[in-house]
């Protein structure tokens, strides 16, 4: 006859972390708001050295307009665990809400450095870069995003939207007609990047390769 076998105290914590993470994810989506922040907390209290709960405590603090707070949720996130790509992306977009563009830059480059096929890290680095206004460099940032996201529209439209900042007329064109072409009928950039195409003056025709 077979016995039950016990559970390691290891799957027993991983099991925990997951069905309270879970659980606060829940109320965050649920709009129980300040049931998901207790959650949160109780989360950092046991598991001080998980970035998750931190990035998570930090997204909601965000949310609620207690930047500060999430600010230092967040460095606690990339203190815990700094070879996590998804800490950094998140710190970067914080600073970069907050006006804080080179530090920013910073995080979104470590961000892509730990995790360089991930486009988000690169489209970080974009909007950092095109808030310090090094558009060239934002142009490459954003290149970089939709060629590991060519069917994103949201990639495709930051780059469309900073080649027309750059004033590269012709590729913002070609940019805006492949993000129409990708994006959904009802996408909320659709209606600008109709307008901004048939303002932008091009002798070249469109072409989209996506």
């Amino acid at each position: 006859m077979l016995g039950w076998r016990r559970r390691s105290p290891a799957v027993d914590e991983e099991a925990d972390f997951a069905a309270l993470l879970a659980d606060a994810q829940a109320l965050a989506g649920g709009d129980e708001r300040s049931a998901a922040l207790e959650g949160f907390d109780r989360l950092t209290r046991r598991w001080p050295d998980r970035a998750t709960g931190w990035i998570e405590r930090g997204r909601l603090l965000a949310d609620l307009a207690r930047l500060d707070e999430a600010a230092a949720s967040l460095d606690q996130a990339v203190a815990a665990e700094p070879e996590l790509a998804a800490a950094w992306l998140a710190q970067g977009g914080l600073r970069d809400r907050l006006g804080q563009h080179d530090e920013a830059l910073a995080s979104f480059e470590q961000a892509a450095a730990l995790a360089p096929a991930d486009p988000a890290a690169h489209g970080g680095r974009g909007r950092a870069l095109r808030h310090l206004r090094r558009l060239p460099e934002a142009v490459v940032a954003f290149a970089q995003a939709v060629s590991l996201a060519p069917a994103d529209p949201d990639a495709l439209y930051e780059l469309a939207f900073t080649l027309m900042a750059a004033e590269r007329g012709p590729e913002a064109r070609a940019a805006f007609e492949c993000f129409l072409a990708a994006a959904a009928a009802d996408h909320p950039r659709r209606p600008a990047a109709e307008r901004v195409r048939k303002l932008l003056a091009d002798r070249l025709e469109p072409r989209c390769d996506a």
